[in-house]
């Protein structure tokens, strides 16, 4: 018979499962979120469609006359 320490422990972890789990689903709804998962997601499949060496450049700055533009991936 399980003992009911063992028990207790299992519903504890359950509900910290439970937390975490709710913050991570709140947290990818905010733009911020929604922003690193989407940039996660290009990282990991820009590049890997064709064969052969590839070069994947992130977050690119190019400055011309004291300005800037950042170009996320190439």
């Amino acid at each position: 018979m399980i003992s009911s320490e063992i028990i207790i422990i299992f519903f504890i972890l359950l509900i910290v499962l439970g937390v975490l789990l709710g913050i991570l689903i709140g947290w990818s709804q905010l733009p911020s979120g929604k922003g690193f998962l989407g940039e996660l997601l290009v990282r990991l499949i820009i590049g890997k469609t064709k064969e052969g060496k590839q070069y994947v450049l992130n977050n690119y700055m190019v400055v011309d006359e004291g300005k800037s533009s950042q170009i996320d991936h190439i």
